[in-house]
């Protein structure tokens, strides 16, 4: 189980050719930093966790750049 701590934000993420979005989490982010049209990417679970699940994203993080 994934846990955050306070605060934490949550975006609707709409993937690069795709039409719809869905809610997740976003990490590695200031708070007062997160905007609407921030690219992101996933971090993933660690290797022995994945899944084919949403879990095995545990959250979404700033693209660098």
């Amino acid at each position: 189980m994934v846990t955050s701590e306070l605060p934490f934000a949550w975006a609707r993420i709409r993937l690069d050719g795709a039409d719809v979005t869905f809610p997740h989490l976003l990490g590695d982010v200031d708070v007062d930093d997160v905007h609407i049209g921030m690219r992101v990417r996933a971090v993933w679970a660690h290797q022995d966790t994945l899944a084919p699940t949403w879990e095995s994203i545990r959250h979404f993080a700033p693209e660098a750049g």
